[in-house]
């Protein structure tokens, strides 16, 4: 039998400590552990007990065992103590509250360095205009849809960089000289207008 399963853990009060992610980290090579979150992906698995017997009890209301068996082959087959964890406190409710909460905070950090970071660019792309363009350039060269779309949105910094009219000129001046150059690069062209710059 093969299925997919995607496993997720989350730390929810604070991050693991050195003990706690090493233990996360032996559960699977293919892991990937932080302090704060773990997730594995398997798209193909097969289980090795008896999967017919276990379904024959678990259909005639023997679940109980089969779940106690399970765990205890488990056990018996990792190396590894249980999941070092302290007693739970709270309840599901409570919990779930937390880790949106936690979530909403670590989305706003987030947003904040990547706006952070703009702000550097455009003030960068002030300074330096036809750094930009030729940076722009550079990713089109590179004849990937991913730098096609950072190229555009590079073009479209530039003219907020630039302000006004200028700006705007700028930038689809920019990508009609890319466009001209590249003519069949149609995903280029297509990530411009996604953008509103002007290469025609």
């Amino acid at each position: 039998m093969s299925d997919y399963q995607y496993i997720y853990f989350s730390a929810v009060d604070e991050p693991l400590d050195d003990k706690q992610l090493e233990y996360m980290r032996h559960q699977s090579t293919r892991a990937e552990a932080t302090r704060w979150q773990s997730t594995n992906e398997y798209h193909y698995g097969d289980f090795h007990g008896n999967s017919l017997e276990m379904m024959r009890r678990v259909l005639e209301d023997d679940a109980a065992a089969v779940r106690a068996e399970s765990l205890a082959a488990m056990r018996n087959k990792s190396d590894q103590s249980t999941w070092p964890a302290n007693p739970g406190s709270r309840t599901l409710e409570e919990l779930r509250e937390l880790a949106s909460v936690k979530a909403d905070q670590r989305k706003k950090r987030e947003l904040t360095s990547e706006k952070r970071k703009l702000e550097r660019r455009i003030a960068k792309m002030r300074k330096h205009p036809a750094a930009a363009t030729s940076d722009a350039e550079k990713l089109i060269q590179s004849r990937s849809t991913e730098n096609y779309t950072k190229a555009a949105k590079m073009l479209a910094e530039l003219r907020e960089a630039v302000g006004g009219d200028e700006g705007s000129r700028m930038a689809d001046q920019a990508a009609r000289r890319i466009a001209k150059k590249y003519p069949t690069l149609s995903y280029a062209k297509r990530a411009f207008k996604e953008q509103g710059l002007n290469y025609r």
